[in-house]
Order: structure tokens, then C-alpha cells, then sequence
């Protein structure tokens, strides 16, 4: 009887066992199809929402920059832009799996593939292509744009700089074959190390026989190891200019508004020889607009039968100019919508400096504003974009970024037409390109009266030196100005902070974009709270402990004469001293450890690419080691830097 009942027993237990079995099985398997799922769902946004982003910076003009707060889903192995098209590789159960979204523009960059939380920089360049991420390789500047006449020549000086963490090789360059008989690159480097930049050149050389007119085309350069660049190239080859143009006839007086009349010019050059015609442009003439030639040997007048100018409509084809005669409009001339450039950006303007112009159009209420131009200088017109989207109102407001600008004085013109051909006055503003100036160290405060940290710091600096002869001086600013870009960072050899806010992702990229280029972050006291994680120098928030002594971890300048393994008070009294756990970069001194706790991972000064950090909070209680400390903290910063080096 009982060996019926143990017998009974077990194959109930064998028959719960079969059923756990396949709960889990079930269970597992619905697990993974639910990861794969969100994996998709996630991995789709992403590549929708850097893609709608894209479309958006490229509307609205060259040196537009937005940013795309995307999540690479767990499994993410790649993330690549590839011509006009944004793909992100993704491992599911299944096997990998490409999402992708495309868009309507060549697409060029980096981002790493790392899981997470993205917060993706997207700027369209003036070479025409949208920028996502970083370049790994960059060229500065991306624009080159020459006029040459025949058997001239031009030399152009670039700068590469590897954004990489690690050194790139194979590196060479390539023409189009737009422009390859006219342009070639010299003293191009094959490899380049992390973080470093060097100069080449392009050269222009224009044959004897070449034809005139306007030739583009891109220089690339490329390298085997990461994305390069691309420099795109406008070469003008000109004729020689008119010397002299004999008009027929060179003037038309007592004339009927509203009649028609053909003017014919030849031109000649210094040697004589046939040229083309100089382009018409307005002249002013008695506060009236009259037509005139570039030369100024001949000059078209213009009056009507009571011997008032009036104004001369035109266009020119051959040396042959139709003239239909209009009533003028009086001072300032032009039919068509008057122009006013309301902003030239920024407010300071360097050699450094994308020059944007804002222009507001506007014409009579039975008319449209179909387009608005702006020059720089003496150079072409270009097509402006509209703010709004189109050119279909009767008040619009225009934009154009120019590229950046030799120092000195320059002018910007604007003019716009309606929508029957009728082309208003110019408008011009002038304004002052300043050299680029690099400064040693800026502080950036959290507002504009400093914190007590803040103020404790920057008193030791006052009152401080550098034992390797670096100039300390330095400029105060406010997280908000450099959020705003109201202050560019790279006018700095090195930027410090005594606080870091949560969650800043603007500020974060700015700071990164800064790191990026070569310049060092100096994070001192309470910035190492927030300002590691925030940079992605560590896993999570500093923290603090009152102590006053700290223990040597690793030789370096920083520490050099002190014993790795060694103690050492830097304060007079215990004080607060921020720490960082997880820190992704050199332990270079810790907390000390306690007779219960190994404080090893606990990093009180830590040196990373572009970044060190020093975190006691009361540097007024410094004793002659923590100012050591200190010193060579600021000084291995400036040595570090590669900004106005």
C-alpha cells in the first residue's frame, strides 16, 4: 500500500516538473519576442526622429545646428550615416536587423554606439552636407572660393585635426574631376595622432587656355581609419576687365515712359582685345536711380521728355541691353520691396565667426516677396531663405550665413524682388571683423554672483602662481551665456568650474564640443558632484566625506616627489572633499582609506582626455600640499591644452 502511495507521489512530481518546464519555456520565449520588440520600437525613433531633425537643420540654411534626443536600444551594434541615409544596426534574437530612415541630404559624421541616452548634434556645413554627431576627421575651413584669371595661381592653407580618441592613419586626399585639372592638395600628413591637428594646402592653378566661367567641385579627404572630410571648392575663372565700352547710343533723352529702346556696347580690354560686357548695376544720380556700366568710362543717362531721370528696367545678353522705361520712385529707387537688414550675427564677430544676416522685405499689399538676396563685399549675391518656410507674403524676413571673414571692415548688401520681377533698393550694413584672440582661463559661474565654492576658488587663484610660468588670469562668465553661445569657449586655453549643473545637456555639449577641439575642463570642488557623470568622465554623481588628507595612487606630474601608496594631509582641518566612483580615466589620489573601508576607487584627483578634477571644497584650508596639489592641477591643464598652441 505505501509503495503505491510513493509511487503516486512521484509522478506528480515528475508531472509538476514537466509543467514548470514548459511555463518557463513559454515565459522565456515571450520575454525575448517582448526585448525584440522594444528593441525595434526604440531603434525606429531613433533613426525617424535624427532623420526629422536632419530635414529641419536643412531648411532652415547653412550653419543651422539642432540636436536629436534619441535612445540606442540594448543590442545597438552600429550606428552609420551613409550618403543621404541613417542607419542603426541592431542584434535581435533573429539576428541583426538594419533600421534606417532616409532622408533628402548627403549626411556625413560619427556617434558612438554605446546603448543609452543620446543627445546627437545635428549642423548643417557649409560645404552643403549635414553634419550628425562629430567628425572624426575634420577640415577647417570646409569652403574655399577663388577668382583667378588665366596663368594665375592661388595657395590656400587648411587645418586637419583628428577628433578621435585614437590615432588615424592612412590618410590621403582626392579631386573631383569637376576641378581636378585646376586643383591639387600638398603636404597633406598620411597619419595623424589623437587629438592633434596639422595644416596642408590646396592650390589653384588656372592654364593659359582655360575657359571662362564658374567650376565646382569637393576636395575629400579620406583616410582608411574613420570618416574624413570634405572641402567644397568654387574656382571663377574671369576674363580680363573692360577698359573702355562704346555705347550706342549713350543716351536716351525725351523719351516716353512706357516706350522700349535696345543699347549696344563693345567692350575692350587693357590690350585692346574683345571682352564681354561689364554687368549693369544702379548708380545714384541727383538722389535718383539711373542705370549705369561698371566702368566708368561710360555712364547711360536717362530722362524722360520733361527731363526727369527715370528708371531704366534691363537686362543684359551679349553687349545687347533692352531698356524699358518706368517712372522712378524717387530716393532709394526701385519698385519693387524695400529691403532693411534688421541683424548682422553675432554681436562679435572674429576671424573665426559664421556671419548670419537677417533682411526683412517689403512691398506693396497687392504683391508678393518672391526672393531676397544679400553679398558680402564686392562678391556675388546669394539666394536668401526665407524665416518662415516661403516666399508668400507680402512682408517676409530672409536669412544667409556667410562663411567667416578676414579681420578688418566689410559690408553686407541685400536687396529683394517681388513677384513681377521688380527689384527694390540695397540695403547695406557695416561691420567690424576683430582677430581671434585666445585667452588663458575663463570661470564659468552657475549665475552671476558667484557661489561660496565659486568664490573660495577663484580667491586661491587670486592669490596663487604657476610653478611652470602659465599666465592664471581670467575671464568670469555665466552657464547661461555659454548655453546661449553668446560667448565662444574657444577663445580659451582652458575653462574652469567650482560647480555643475544637473542635467544641462546644452551646456554638456558645449563643453564637449570644447573638450573635442583641444581645450581642457578643470572641475574643482563641488563641480565634481555633477560635472563627471554630466561629461561622461563617470558612472555616477561624486560624492563627499569630511576629511583632510588624501592617498597617492598613480605617478604623474601631478604628484610627482609624493609615494604612490602614501598618505598626506592637504588640509588644515577635516572639510569636505568631493570624490568620484567608477571614474573612467586616471586615479591619480584617493581618499584615504579607513581601518574599515578600502577607499581606493574613490578618486579625489583624476586626469582624463580633456578633463582633471581636484575635489576638495574648501581650498582656503589648504595647507602646502593641497596648494601644490592645486597648482599643478590648473598648470597640467594648461600644459595640456591644445588651444592657442
Amino acid at each position: 500500500m505505501s509503495s503505491k502511495k510513493g509511487q503516486t507521489s512521484l509522478e506528480s512530481l515528475v508531472d509538476i516538473g514537466v509543467g514548470l518546464i514548459i511555463t518557463v519555456a513559454f515565459f522565456s520565449v515571450a520575454f525575448v519576442f517582448l526585448n525584440d520588440s522594444i528593441a525595434s520600437s526604440q531603434a525606429k525613433q531613433a533613426v525617424n526622429k535624427i532623420a526629422s531633425e536632419i530635414n529641419y537643420v536643412a531648411s532652415m540654411g547653412i550653419g543651422s545646428v539642432s540636436y536629436a534626443d534619441v535612445v540606442f536600444p540594448s543590442g545597438t551594434e552600429s550606428f552609420n550615416v551613409y550618403k543621404n541615409r541613417v542607419v542603426l544596426t541592431v542584434k535581435l534574437s533573429s539576428g541583426r536587423s538594419d533600421i534606417f530612415a532616409n532622408t533628402k541630404h548627403i549626411l556625413v559624421g560619427y556617434v558612438d554606439s554605446i546603448p543609452g541616452q543620446k543627445h546627437i548634434q545635428i549642423k548643417y556645413l557649409p560645404s552643403g552636407k549635414i553634419l550628425v554627431g562629430k567628425l572624426m576627421l575634420s577640415v577647417d575651413p570646409e569652403y574655399l572660393d577663388v577668382s583667378l584669371r588665366r596663368s594665375e595661381s592661388s595657395t590656400n592653407s587648411f587645418i586637419l585635426t583628428n577628433h578621435a580618441g585614437r590615432d588615424v592613419t592612412n590618410i590621403s586626399s582626392s579631386v573631383d574631376s569637376s576641378i581636378s585639372d585646376m586643383v591639387s592638395v600638398s603636404g597633406l600628413v598620411s597619419s595623424l595622432p589623437a587629438g592633434s591637428s596639422d595644416s596642408f594646402d590646396i592650390k589653384v592653378n588656372i592654364s593659359s587656355d582655360k575657359p571662362f566661367g564658374t567650376y565646382t567641385g569637393y576636395v575629400h579627404i579620406n583616410s582608411t581609419t574613420v570618416q574624413g572630410d570634405d572641402v567644397f571648392v568654387v574656382v571663377r575663372v574671369l576674363q580680363n576687365p573692360a577698359e573702355s565700352c562704346n555705347l550706342s547710343p549713350n543716351s536716351l533723352d525725351n523719351i516716353s515712359v512706357g516706350s522700349s529702346h535696345v543699347i549696344y556696347s563693345t567692350c575692350f580690354d587693357s590690350d585692346n582685345n574683345s571682352v564681354d560686357c561689364p554687368s549693369l548695376h544702379w548708380v545714384t544720380n541727383a538722389g535718383d536711380m539711373v542705370p549705369g556700366y561698371d566702368s566708368s568710362s561710360s555712364t547711360l543717362m536717362a530722362t524722360d521728355e520733361n527731363g526727369n531721370y527715370v528708371r531704366a528696367e534691363y537686362s543684359s545678353f551679349n553687349c545687347s541691353i533692352p531698356v524699358s522705361v518706368i517712372p522712378s520712385n524717387g530716393t532709394g529707387g526701385g519698385l519693387g520691396p524695400t529691403a532693411q537688414i534688421l541683424l548682422i550675427l553675432p554681436s562679435f564677430i572674429d576671424t573665426h565667426s559664421y556671419i548670419t544676416t537677417i533682411v526683412q522685405g517689403n512691398t506693396s499689399s497687392d504683391k508678393i516677396v518672391e526672393m531676397c538676396q544679400a553679398k558680402m563685399d564686392n562678391g556675388y549675391w546669394r539666394y536668401m531663405t526665407a524665416l518662415d518656410g516661403a516666399y508668400d507674403e507680402n512682408i517676409e524676413n530672409a536669412t544667409y550665413t556667410f562663411s567667416p571673414q578676414s579681420e578688418g571692415t566689410h559690408t553686407v548688401y541685400a536687396r529683394c524682388q517681388d513677384n513681377e520681377s521688380n527689384w527694390g533698393n540695397i540695403d547695406s550694413k557695416q561691420f567690424t571683423v576683430h582677430p581671434f584672440v585666445i585667452y588663458p582661463m575663463l570661470f564659468i559661474q552657475n549665475s552671476s554672483s558667484p557661489t561660496t565654492q565659486e568664490s573660495r576658488w577663484q580667491n586661491w587663484i587670486d592669490t596663487h602662481n604657476s610653478s611652470e610660468g602659465y599666465n592664471w588670469t581670467y575671464n568670469i562668465t555665466t552657464v547661461s551665456n555659454v548655453t546661449s553661445d553668446n560667448i565662444d569657449l574657444l577663445h580659451f586655453q582652458i575653462v574652469v568650474m567650482a560647480e555643475y549643473p544637473d542635467n544641462n545637456n546644452t551646456l554638456n555639449d558645449r563643453i564637449s564640443n570644447y573638450t573635442d577641439a583641444g581645450g581642457y575642463i578643470v572641475l574643482l570642488g563641488n563641480s565634481m558632484q555633477y560635472g563627471p557623470k554630466q561629461l561622461g568622465y563617470a558612472d555616477s554623481n561624486g560624492q563627499e566625506s569630511s576629511a583632510k588628507n588624501i592617498k597617492i595612487q598613480k605617478e604623474h606630474y601631478i604628484t610627482q616627489g609624493y609615494t604612490v601608496g602614501d598618505t598626506y594631509d592637504i588640509l588644515t582641518k577635516n572639510s569636505n572633499i568631493r570624490y568620484v566612483k567608477n571614474f573612467n580615466g586616471d586615479n591619480l589620489a584617493s581618499m584615504a582609506s579607513k581601518v574599515w573601508q578600502n577607499n581606493d576607487d574613490e578618486v579625489v584627483i583624476g586626469n582624463a582626455t580633456g578633463m582633471v578634477m581636484y575635489g576638495p571644497e574648501r581650498p582656503d584650508r589648504f595647507n602646502s600640499n593641497g596648494d601644490t596639489f592645486a597648482t599643478r592641477v590648473l598648470d597640467w591643464a594648461f600644459n595640456q591644452t591644445t588651444i592657442g598652441k
